[in-house]
Formats: structure tokens, sequence, C-alpha cells
């Protein structure tokens, strides 16, 4: 989960994702210090220990969306003549 300010709609890339939702008024997620059936949820490190803000949701979709691209083009297969049979 990312925890995002408000403001910004789920990029149409993201949207296309199953994996991906964006919780927005009317839903919730557990939150330290809630308590579920698997037992309690808890902060890894606290916020106030870091000091830690919301990041904007555009720049943690841009970040995603960046993920989710393929990091190498997939080949193209030129005509190549074969190795064997080649004439001397």
């Amino acid at each position: 989960m990312f925890f995002v300010e408000t403001g910004d709609t789920l990029r149409p890339e993201l949207a296309s994702q199953l994996d991906i939702v964006m919780h927005g008024a009317g839903s919730w997620v557990p939150a330290p210090p809630t308590r579920t059936p698997k037992g309690r949820i808890r902060w890894e490190t606290p916020p106030g220990l870091t000091k830690w803000r919301l990041p904007g949701a555009y720049q943690v979709q841009q970040a995603l969306v960046a993920y989710l691209r393929p990091a190498v083009r997939p080949p193209t297969f030129a005509a190549r003549t074969p190795r064997f049979g080649r004439a001397a």
C-alpha cells in the first residue's frame, strides 16, 4: 500500500492493472493500531519518529508507471543469412 496526498486521480496506465486499487471517500484501510483477526497492525517505524509526510500521488504514480514499463524492448528479428550452406 502506498499512502499519498489526496487530489489526483488514478492514471489510466495504472487503472488497467487488476492489482492496483485507489481508495478514496467511503473506503478504508486498516492502519495502526488496528486489531484484526490475524493480529494487531503496527508501524514498522512510527511516522512521527522520522517526521514522515505523505508524498504526492502524482510522484508515486509516476514511479509505478515507470516500474511497470518494460525495461527492455522486445527484440526485433531481421532477416539473416544462415551460417551454414553459404557459398565460399
